[in-house]
């Protein structure tokens, strides 16, 4: 199993999305350049694990969340790629479910940021 990074960067999307934030928002408060976002979401360059921190921090999702969300199903492992695919799906589902509360109200213990 690898992490791969055009599905890791469409992970991000999509949890930025359900959170409601803009590429711009996202970058600001993860303390990136405003196009890094889209370059990264688009999977066009890789980024080190300071960065991945921080974005998931801005989305208030743990980082191994956003990893296992962007890591490719083995093949010839039929039992591993169907606990990966279980995985991913009960993380997407939790995500989902979570409403975004606006900054100084407490998380909910669905998912807590790392």
């Amino acid at each position: 199993m690898t992490i791969d990074q055009e599905k890791l960067g469409a992970a991000i999307r999509d949890v930025r999305k359900r959170r409601k934030m803009t590429q711009a928002e996202l970058a600001a408060e993860a303390g990136l350049a405003s196009n890094s976002v889209a370059i990264l979401e688009r999977g066009e360059r890789g980024f080190s694990m300071k960065t991945l921190n921080a974005l998931a921090k801005a989305l208030r999702v743990p980082a191994s969340c956003l990893t296992v969300l962007g890591t490719d199903a083995p093949t010839g492992d039929p039992a591993l790629a169907n606990m990966l695919r279980r995985t991913q799906n009960l993380i997407a589902t939790l995500i989902a479910a979570e409403e975004r509360t606006p900054r100084g109200r407490p998380r909910p213990k669905a998912i807590q940021a790392d």
